[in-house]
């Protein structure tokens, strides 16, 4: 399976002189493939650091858990609680997909974004959002990894992996980019036809997914994160290791 991410900073982090504070990672595991991307809380002092750490803990293989997702979920929530004996200024939300043989597991504490194709190129895929998180009270209120409700607000949905023809995520950043209704939280389908049609280009890059985070007006300044997985290609993109591509 081959997966493309990227992450770039904010224009209004970057006013502002703070790096990027989004995170993501993939890895290969006996349970599948796992993704996961996190969204720093843009307040926190540490934020960064938490969404490093909570993406790299949901993408460890996880040895003891039934089910690989909620094993995920539970391992980065430790991992980030342990930093610190606050972890408040480490907050942030987590969105975790694992592509296994017999299904496709979607989960979320927070307001990142997953699409999943189902029917593929062939019978024409369709975008259908996955593991939509309850919307709060208030408009910008989320609940973080550091929540004490944090694993009470997981939202999780599942799939056969036979009905996945590929999957995406993104942070929040994107939100008034990739949704029809952001309000509502539906996806505008033509951008991720367009982008699994991409991801299955000979010629598809993580480069790529940079180079459009970098120019599309986004109208919150807030940091971008979009991770693309389609089967059939190989190879996987790894972080590099600078301020823009955190893990």
């Amino acid at each position: 399976m081959r997966v493309l991410a990227a992450s770039v900073t904010g224009a209004a982090h970057r006013r502002l002189g703070r790096d990027c504070q989004d995170a993501w990672a993939s890895a290969r595991t006996p349970a599948g493939l796992v993704l996961a991307i996190a969204d720093g809380a843009g307040s926190r002092e540490h934020a960064a650091k938490g969404a490093r750490t909570a993406v790299a803990a949901a993408c460890a293989p996880a040895e003891s858990e039934d089910d690989p997702l909620l094993g995920a979920f539970a391992s980065a929530r430790r991992a980030v609680l342990g930093l610190a004996s606050d972890p408040a200024p480490f907050a942030c939300t987590l969105t975790v997909v694992v592509v296994g043989a017999a299904e496709v597991a979607a989960g979320q504490i927070g307001d990142g974004i997953v699409a999943v194709e189902q029917g593929g190129v062939e019978q024409g895929g369709v975008a259908r959002s996955a593991a939509v998180t309850a919307r709060g009270e208030y408009a910008n209120e989320t609940v973080f990894l550091t929540s004490r409700d944090a694993m009470d607000a997981l939202a999780v949905e599942r799939f056969p992996a036979s009905e996945v023809t590929g999957v995406a995520l993104s942070t929040d950043g994107l939100r008034s980019v990739i949704l029809d209704d952001p309000a509502a939280g539906t996806l505008y389908e033509p951008f991720f036809t367009d982008l699994w049609a991409y991801a299955r280009r000979e010629s598809a890059a993580s480069d790529g997914l940079r180079a459009f985070l970098s120019e599309v007006p986004d109208g919150t300044g807030d940091d971008k994160t979009l991770v693309v997985a389609v089967p059939g290609a190989t190879g996987e993109s790894r972080p590099p290791d600078n301020t823009d591509d955190p893990v």
